[in-house]
């Protein structure tokens, strides 16, 4: 059995490597630099699997060795569309509900109909994924505040 006060610290730094992957995320759509931007988002996601593995956290540990595969999988293309990167937004998302509810509706099988299509599959198109990307834009720009305090 885990600590509470460690289980609580490991979701403050699993929280703190979502937020910075989400804004690497929303740099690879604003089009920064991709080898930066990947490498930040896959740092992140690499991290977490090992810290969810170090802690037998094993629902986030699978969950985020699919989502990291699925992503390392997209380094020799350069890019990353819209659907991609949606699809990893959510994914982030689902990590975040893993972590603080112990489960995720995150359908990982998503990821092989965004790159067998043009059309986004009608999970990606809801309403979530804009709310999504702008809670990310929020605690981004809170980040940035907090950095020039």
């Amino acid at each position: 059995m885990i600590d509470p006060d460690v289980l609580e610290e490991f979701k403050i730094e699993a929280d703190e490597m979502l937020n910075e992957s989400e804004e690497f995320l929303l740099n690879l759509e604003k089009g920064d630099d991709f080898d930066s931007s990947f490498n930040g988002i896959f740092r992140a996601f690499h991290s977490l699997k090992g810290a969810a593995g170090m802690f037998e956290i094993d629902p986030l540990q699978q969950f985020m060795h699919i989502v990291e595969g699925q992503f390392e999988s997209l380094r020799s293309s350069q890019q990353m569309d819209q659907n991609q990167i949606d699809y990893f937004l959510q994914a982030v998302d689902g990590a975040r509900n893993l972590i603080n509810n112990g489960s995720t509706d995150f359908d990982t099988s998503l990821f092989d109909k965004i790159n067998d299509s043009q059309e986004p599959p009608k999970e990606l198109k809801d309403e979530s994924v804009n709310d999504q990307k702008e809670k990310a834009k929020e605690r981004a720009d809170k980040k940035a505040r907090k950095s020039a305090a």
